[in-house]
């Protein structure tokens, strides 16, 4: 377990840079797109690497509850991309949701739950899709397939929590935010799920479910 915890912890350093870059070839293929003008980004921030090595932390428990390692580094992988895609260009990619949904699937389906994985996924879609109407475009459409994706790796139960946990996580930083800053800009959903998914599992096993 300790050379395993290692490994994911150390993952962040070898996908890192595969990371941004999959990212800037995302942004600069779509900027002609979107009307934008394209600056490319150096590398990573200082801030974007102690997130990255914090997302891969909480994912730990996951491995006591039986995700195997390879679908960590997986999910580990594939969140943190679709983190750094909405927090740097306010987007979540719909092919990397589906990558994300493809992949819990097959973990699923290794592990013997898919169909707690199929409703779980449902589930998301059904509660997103509603929260998407009543905020009126507080919530994005990648945030509902990416928010889907991700219950693909979790049970419904885990779902319903993963979202009350982004949310928290989303106000509270909000709230830091604007103490620091008095300009109202619109914060990024992603990183906030992603930072919630690994921390379903310990925050369900102490209230009493998985």
């Amino acid at each position: 377990m300790t050379l395993t915890a290692v490994g994911v912890l150390l993952w962040p350093c070898v996908a890192g840079p595969c990371i941004w870059r999959w990212a800037e070839a995302y942004r600069r293929r779509y900027a002609a797109e979107w009307a934008e003008p394209f600056t490319p980004r150096c590398g990573l921030t200082r801030t974007e690497w102690c997130f990255g090595f914090f997302a891969a932390l909480s994912l730990l428990p996951g491995l006591n509850d039986g995700r195997s390692l390879i679908g960590t580094l997986v999910l580990c992988g594939l969140s943190l991309l679709a983190a750094l895609c909405d927090a740097r260009y306010g987007v979540l990619p719909r092919r990397l949701s589906l990558l994300l949904f493809l992949a819990g699937s097959a973990e699923s389906i290794a592990a013997g739950h898919f169909l707690s994985a199929l409703m779980a996924s449902l589930l998301a879609v059904v509660v997103a899709g509603v929260l998407y109407g009543l905020a009126r475009g507080g919530m994005g459409q990648g945030d509902i397939w990416y928010y889907a994706a991700l219950a693909t790796w979790l049970s419904p139960l885990q779902t319903l929590l993963l979202l009350w946990l982004a949310a928290l996580l989303g106000a509270c930083f909000g709230i830091l935010s604007r103490g620091f800053s008095s300009r109202c800009q619109a914060i990024p959903f992603g990183p906030f799920l992603t930072l919630a998914v690994g921390l379903t599992t310990p925050v369900g096993s102490w209230l009493g479910y998985g």
